[in-house]
């Protein structure tokens, strides 16, 4: 109702008389730079054509929210176990009642919008506006110029810039507009060998991988299974419902497709009794699951994370959102078509869904630095809203070790770490890695470290500054290259090397904490299919929950090993460390927690 009332109301009361080509008003033409970014992301580059300024471009105008630190402090309430409100999840309507944009921020937004005659396009839908313009008229509505970019990794572009303008007055307004730029999220960089290329497995067998009911150390050393998963968490004699309403979701953007059949063969070499098991296809935006044996091996990340959310929760039901992620090839580059930013599609898409599963997972992820600052701080709070759902939003924690390129962008090339989104959002649970099971080590690509963008939360401040207080030898060294106080991830960890995964019918091992976040959103899984059989209500946002004491203190603390890159790393130490968190989890103690 309130959205639709503005717009009527600014229908009665706007300049009618604005056209297209008018100059902006008096009170809008003070135009500030309101977001740069110095160089281009890794990985990416300019390619020079024409831009035909006619073709459209769908804008998407995130509103300054009202009551946002309260809201915040709201979620970490009902996810703190001692809170008197917890578990008192929230629903769609209350999340958008409490942050809805003041009617004032709404009515300049639309007045600038008027001057460009732009208005009558605009869509208001509780905290975002949504805006249909031509390439030109979002050149002249944001003081910018576009360009076509092409990734590395694709053949596709698409329209982004390096900076764009706002009237001084409308900063206070504004949060975010996408297209801009922001140019995209990265699967994590899972590695992939064929199995004939692996001594170690030749020497085991298949058999004694696949079914052992207690933990093979020799076995599980070399290669994971799902039944190393279940021996070695501990839920191996744990039996969850297909009817409780519990469901876990697996995200996927960058064109990659989960595969029926080859998750058939893997259910029926390493979880034989979960034959027949599926999963549901659910397309947001016009996303494709495309079926091509082919090119399965090109589907790794969606087969990975789906075969082992099914492999480890079965029967749980499973769902796999697909959203496409970039706008389709154009030969001659010069139209634009579904050029939005998909990780706001798929988040915006999602929060207005009535029945939203009680876990997700998500393997994506990208150098903080390279993020613009608004979007960072846009999609946290759209994970936080998440959580306000009663949702486990788990993401992995990245395959860089401290850092990315290990040098900032800000145009000094400094040497740093360099924290990873949105694993470093404080309203996600970050996983890292862990390799062989006796004991349990860091693997040596597991990313950890601080963010810059956000302080440490209350939650982990006794974990983290333990770790500071008693371990300065394990970070003194780095001092320089770290912001002491950051939000510290992971938040946990789980096995992250040689997964046996089936593409096109092969088996292929993969590696990557891009394994780490599905194997333990598994668990994450189970254990609310275990409270909801038990009357309670789902775990939600995890981390206060976590890093409480009688829960942390059921974590296998890692260690050994240790995270490389950056010529340095973080070592796996006694407590919370910055490459494997608080540890690896043990299922039957999880469950006796609440």
């Amino acid at each position: 109702m309130h959205s639709t009332f503005i717009q009527v109301i600014w229908g009665i009361c706007a300049l009618s008389s604005s056209t297209v080509g008018h100059p902006a008003s008096p009170r809008f033409e003070e135009y500030k730079v309101f977001e740069k970014i110095n160089e281009l992301p890794e990985g990416w580059r300019e390619v020079p054509a024409r831009i035909d300024v006619e073709r459209s471009l769908s804008l998407r105008i995130h509103l300054a929210q009202q009551n946002v630190e309260r809201f915040e402090q709201k979620v970490i309430e009902i996810s703190t176990p001692d809170h008197s409100t917890y578990g008192d999840h929230m629903g769609h309507q209350d999340i958008k009642d409490m942050l809805r944009p003041a009617d004032e921020t709404v009515e300049n937004v639309l007045a600038w919008l008027d001057t460009f005659g732009l208005s009558e396009k605009a869509i208001v839908e509780d905290d975002w506006v949504k805006v249909d313009a031509t390439i030109g008229k979002a050149q002249e509505l944001l003081h910018t110029e576009y360009s076509f970019y092409r990734g590395d990794d694709s053949e596709k572009t698409i329209l982004r810039t390096t900076e764009y303008s706002l009237p001084a007055e409308l900063h206070k307004d504004i949060l975010l507009i996408q297209p801009t730029t922001m140019f995209g999220l990265r699967a994590m960089k899972s590695h992939i060998r064929k199995i004939e290329e692996f001594a170690e497995f030749r020497a085991l067998g298949t058999e004694r991988v696949a079914h052992a009911s207690t933990l093979n150390v020799t076995a599980c050393d070399a290669t994971i299974t799902p039944a190393c998963l279940r021996a070695l968490y501990n839920f191996e004699g744990y039996t969850p419902s297909a009817t409780s309403g519990n469901k876990l979701g697996v995200n996927g953007f960058l064109e990659q497709y989960a595969q029926y059949a080859d998750l058939e063969t893997f259910l029926a070499k390493y979880r034989p009794e979960a034959q027949g098991a599926n999963f549901t296809f659910v397309s947001v935006n016009g996303g494709l699951n495309t079926q091509d044996p082919t090119t399965s091996k090109t589907y790794a990340e969606a087969n990975l994370d789906i075969q082992y959310t099914v492999g480890v929760s079965y029967p749980i039901p499973n769902i796999y959102f697909s959203t496409p992620s970039r706008p389709p090839h154009i030969p001659d580059l010069d139209a634009v078509e579904n050029d939005s930013e998909p990780y706001l599609d798929w988040l915006n898409w999602l929060l207005k869904q009535d029945d939203i599963p009680q876990t997700i997972t998500t393997s994506y992820g990208e150098s903080e630095q390279i993020v613009p600052l608004s979007y960072r701080k846009s999609v946290c709070n759209l994970f936080a809203q998440l959580g306000a759902r009663g949702v486990s939003v788990l993401f992995s924690s990245g395959d860089s070790g401290p850092g990315w390129s290990c040098l900032s962008n800000d145009g000094k090339n400094t040497t740093k770490f360099l924290p990873t989104f949105p694993a470093a959002c404080p309203f996600v649970t970050s996983v890292g890695g862990t390799i062989q099971v006796k004991p349990e080590k860091a693997v040596y690509f597991s990313s950890g470290g601080f963010s810059e963008t956000w302080d440490m939360p209350d939650y982990q401040k006794d974990a983290v500054n333990a770790f500071y207080m008693n371990h300065p030898n394990s970070w003194k060294p780095w001092a320089k290259y770290f912001v002491k106080g950051g939000r510290g991830f992971p938040d946990v960890s789980a096995q992250g090397d040689n997964y046996h995964v089936i593409l096109g019918g092969r088996d292929y091992l993969i590696g990557g904490t891009s394994a780490s976040s599905p194997a333990f959103a598994g668990i994450v899984s189970l254990l609310n299919d275990d409270r909801l059989k038990r009357g309670k209500k789902p775990l939600g946002f995890l981390n206060p929950w976590l890093y409480s004491r009688a829960v942390a203190s059921t974590f296998t603390d890692i260690k050994a090993g240790r995270s490389t890159g950056c010529n340095a790393g973080w070592d796996a130490v006694e407590g919370w460390d910055p490459v494997t968190g608080l540890g690896t989890p043990n299922f039957d103690a999880l469950r006796r927690t609440y």
